[in-house]
């Protein structure tokens, strides 16, 4: 069984916190910087790139 491993990385991102948080909180923002495509159902996401599928499920969530 793999242990996971909780890390955080920190970069300055020249944005405005409204348009940067659409780009990483919803599926289609998601899709243009991340993967190819996002689906999610919930607090469930599926991640595509080519012929591959990662599953993920959003554990806490802040607005803004």
């Amino acid at each position: 069984m793999e242990l996971k491993i909780r890390y955080e990385i920190e970069f300055p991102i020249n944005s405005s916190p409204a348009l940067l948080y659409q780009y990483i909180s919803t599926p289609s923002g998601l899709s243009v910087w991340f993967s190819d495509n996002v689906d999610s159902r919930g607090e469930h996401y599926t991640y595509i790139w080519d012929d591959s599928e990662e599953k993920a499920r959003v554990t806490a969530k802040k607005t803004n």
